[in-house]
């Protein structure tokens, strides 16, 4: 299967969590399998990796307890805005999410996620 990347940005919110964000978009049945695809059907059916971390690299899950709660936030997060976790990984001061929407809303997903924390 082949993959484009599409975007890279990165941005900090209000309590110092510094989120990057790389998408690569995949062909679907009902777009071109072609670059010249348009930016509203890219950011459709795409794969991107979210990594945040916490400013001057202080942590931002306090135990195991913390990180479970945070994965049903996320768990919560994807059936709401129909979209998948592929793979995960959480560090002490960063996490690191592969995440596959369906529509293009991951900007909606995440801030549900931050909000909700």
């Amino acid at each position: 299967m082949c993959v484009s990347l599409s975007a890279t940005a990165q941005t900090t919110d209000p309590h110092g969590l510094v989120t990057t964000l790389a998408s690569t978009t995949m062909p679907s049945a009902n777009s071109p399998n072609s670059p010249a695809q348009t930016a509203a059907s890219s950011a459709l059916n795409s794969i991107y990796h979210v990594t945040s971390r916490g400013d001057r690299r202080e942590s931002i899950f306090d135990d195991d307890r913390d990180r479970q709660v945070f994965l049903e936030i996320v768990g919560a997060a994807l059936d709401r805005f129909d979209a998948c976790a592929l793979a995960y990984c959480l560090m002490g001061n960063h996490y690191h999410l592969v995440l596959h929407t369906r529509r293009a809303n991951l900007s909606m997903l995440m801030r549900h996620v931050g909000q909700s924390r």
